[in-house]
């Protein structure tokens, strides 16, 4: 004969309200025995209910430390940044434009005279047939970029010289000739250097290269130890 055994019931019981003036001992519950239940008093958390708790002030100044440590790190890398963007840019213009002009020279039978005048101005004229000169592009390097060598950089690996910031044998002009070489004022092939960057700052250092037989024009930037 088999004896049956009762299991007590597992299911969760459901929570007895607690109504004011009801006491199961008997008596009336008052506000204060209410709430000298753990779950009544303030800021008790009740599992499975959202804390209303905000974020203290620590978690919050620690917030802004980081945000403030994050914001000044940013900070000091755009400003090492943005120069070399600028001197970036200003290389990127010149060789563009004094490629334009060889091959200009080229296609047109005329010759095209580059000026490297001033700290920052690059200008480009044609030769007509009559020796007039047309204005073909006049501008000048911006953000404080210039022609300029800085103080312990070396010389390019062509080694055309790095005695003045702008050097055709001692010139500032030449001339992109129909045959795409390049000559000076006097129609001799002249080999040069154009240094820019913004003066004192190695890392913004930048050059152009002109080969005067074969009119190579190669731009260069300087990583701080080595020309690329």
């Amino acid at each position: 004969m088999q004896t049956w055994t009762s299991m007590p019931d597992s299911r969760p019981q459901p929570i007895q309200p607690i109504i004011l003036g009801a006491n199961p001992k008997g008596g009336v519950l008052s506000k204060e025995s209410i709430h000298s239940f753990p779950a009544c008093k303030r800021g008790a958390h009740i599992p499975g209910q959202r804390s209303d708790a905000g974020y203290s002030i620590i978690e919050i100044l620690v917030v802004i430390a980081i945000i403030g440590i994050m914001a000044g790190m940013a900070a000091t890398i755009m400003t090492n940044i943005i120069p070399m963007v600028h001197a970036d840019s200003s290389l990127d213009l010149v060789v563009g434009e004094l490629r334009q002009g060889r091959q200009m020279a080229i296609d047109q039978r005329r010759n095209y005279v580059a000026t490297f005048a001033g700290t920052n101005e690059f200008k480009l004229v044609r030769i007509e047939l009559n020796l007039a000169q047309t204005p073909i592009a006049d501008y000048f390097l911006s953000n404080n970029v210039t022609y300029t060598t800085v103080a312990g950089v070396p010389d390019t690996p062509d080694g055309f010289g790095d005695s003045q910031a702008v050097n055709f044998a001692g010139g500032n002009q030449i001339v992109f000739v129909s045959d795409g070489t390049v000559t000076d004022l006097n129609n001799n092939l002249v080999n040069g250097t154009v240094f820019l960057g913004t003066p004192g700052s190695p890392a913004t250092a930048r050059a152009i290269t002109i080969m005067g037989a074969t009119g190579r024009i190669r731009g260069y930037q300087y990583n701080g130890n080595a020309w690329h």
